[in-house]
């Protein structure tokens, strides 16, 4: 009977740490869907609307840069973290210079609020992949619902 006690000791002390860990790394977020949120998407809390917006702020980084996409095709796959973080999972095309456009567009996001899942009451780690097809400077592939 003791070891019992002792194990249950143990158990609650982990989730007792755990949960101290979790109340340091929590942030407040707004959003509950199952899809993450990104600016501009408020009114349309989508994948569709997350990867379009994604895919502007590349096409606007090359711009800014002065940059011509005539017939290029970039794969992207991005991870958002439960506390909002992300990381580049997947950069990946022909195109060394639109290359070095979305891995800087990629790094410098604006705040993605993560997926939120009602079934775990909680935020949730997502990743999603998708190709983006320019052609003379315009996105060709725009994402429907």
């Amino acid at each position: 009977m003791a070891a019992i006690f002792l194990l249950a000791s143990c158990k609650e002390k982990k989730n007792d740490e755990k949960s101290n860990d979790q109340v340091e790394l929590k942030r407040e977020f707004s959003n509950k869907n199952m899809v993450p949120l990104i600016e501009n998407c408020e009114s349309d809390p989508t994948l569709s609307c997350l990867q379009n917006t994604i895919s502007d702020i590349i096409l606007e980084e090359a711009k800014k840069r002065k940059v011509s996409l005539i017939n290029d095709t970039l794969q992207v796959e991005i991870l958002v973290k439960y506390d909002g973080s992300t990381s580049i999972l997947k950069n990946k095309t022909s195109n060394p210079l639109l290359e070095k456009i979305s891995y800087d567009a990629l790094s410098s996001l604006p705040e993605i609020e993560p997926a939120y899942t009602d079934f775990q009451n909680s935020y949730v780690n997502m990743s999603f992949s998708w190709f983006i097809i320019i052609q003379n400077d315009v996105l060709t592939n725009r994402i429907k619902e």
